[in-house]
């Protein structure tokens, strides 16, 4: 644990966005490996927990999948708080849920500043199978996430593609940023062998 009590293997991942953009079929995709294409809305927040081994050591991801309805927005500080990673969710076929993502990215940066943020696109299997068209510039998309300093990628929670590169790209970057904090934590031993004055070549 560090100085807060808090455990570095235990994280906070939020899924945010728009109403109807998939985050609940994004969330239950990589927890259960399973699609519904019918479900009702997110109240305030579902909540689950994944672990993922890297050999002997642990990483346990508390993924927060939150309502994106007005009526909801602001419960959402609550949800934002101490939140190592957020993916911000939009739908590949509706341009308004995209033009829409800068406010939550800065809804979360005024609340969590040193949040990770990922850009996920949604839907991705309409498009690929021709049963919708790309109403997203993805060239404004990969400009955009790269001038915050985000990763971007498209995702199917109907066929799974993606969903895991995705949560384990999160997991990589958490994982080092967990392994540094353990490192930085440590006491720094003192070199009793350097603690005299030395004197130079030339001194009396």
């Amino acid at each position: 644990m560090n100085r807060n009590g808090a455990n570095p293997n235990n994280v906070k991942v939020v899924i945010i966005g728009n109403s109807d953009v998939g985050k609940t079929a994004l969330m239950e995709r990589f927890m259960y490996d399973k699609f519904t294409s019918r479900r009702g809305e997110t109240i305030g927040a579902a909540y689950a927990v994944k672990k993922i081994t890297r050999g002997r050591q642990t990483l346990v991801l508390s993924i927060w999948d939150t309502a994106g309805t007005e009526r909801y927005r602001a419960m959402m500080k609550q949800y934002y708080r101490n939140a190592k990673a957020a993916i911000v969710c939009y739908d590949i076929t509706n341009n308004v849920s995209l033009e829409v993502l800068k406010s939550w990215v800065t809804e979360l940066r005024n609340n969590e500043q040193d949040c990770r943020i990922y850009i996920c696109g949604t839907k991705k299997d309409l498009v690929d199978d021709g049963k919708a068209k790309c109403d997203v510039d993805r060239d404004k998309i990969k400009f955009y996430a790269e001038c915050i300093s985000s990763p971007s990628i498209e995702t199917s929670s109907k066929t799974g593609e993606n969903v895991d590169k995705l949560f384990t790209m999160i997991a990589d970057d958490l994982w080092h940023e967990a392994l540094s904090s353990k490192v930085s934590n440590r006491p720094t031993p003192i070199d009793l062998c350097d603690s005299a004055p030395k004197r130079s070549c030339c001194s009396k």
